[in-house]
């Protein structure tokens, strides 16, 4: 299952990093998903540990994304790649 957090301060096109309301449950390699303006969903990775509320994305932005949009993070439940084997399959 996904968390949820969402965009603190607009970020654009291009931008390495965003804001966000809550930081909490992100760690560096952790997925993260942003609901751009466009209406489309960037899939990327945490560079590095977040910091207050800022977290500096693996890739950049492709489109801006308002403040209010939607970022989907780790939950409870969630499992990165390198933690399912063939077994869990």
């Amino acid at each position: 299952m996904l968390g949820t957090t969402a965009i603190k301060v607009a970020a654009s096109k291009n931008d390495l990093t965003i804001d966000v309301n809550s930081i909490g449950g992100l760690a560096d390699d952790d997925s993260i998903g942003i609901e751009l303006d466009d209406g489309t969903l960037q899939w990327t990775t945490v560079n590095g540990t977040p910091a207050g509320d800022t977290v500096t994305l693996a890739e950049a932005l492709p489109d801006d994304a308002a403040i209010g949009n939607v970022v989907y993070v780790p939950g409870d439940d969630f499992l990165t790649a390198n933690e399912v084997s063939a077994a869990d399959l």
